[in-house]
């Protein structure tokens, strides 16, 4: 959290109601200077590393942002 100020680049953040710490995101985002995508999926924090929908779904996300912001 304390780092969060220094973010000087665009940030995409994909997570979830039911992952461990979805109040920590909005915190976190809140302290960043800019205002950071966040996407909110749905399943449970497990999902984003068991589920094969929910990881391809993030992914496609981190990748679209990626390719949005490096280009």
């Amino acid at each position: 959290m304390a780092l969060a100020p220094r973010f000087s680049i665009p940030l995409c953040i994909v997570t979830g109601k039911a992952t461990a710490t979805p109040r920590g995101v909005g915190s976190f985002a809140t302290a960043l200077p800019h205002t950071p995508e966040v996407v909110w999926l749905e399943g449970t924090q497990f999902d984003f590393y068991d589920n094969p929908q929910t990881v391809r779904t993030a992914s496609d996300h981190a990748i679209s942002h990626l390719a949005a912001t490096l280009a």
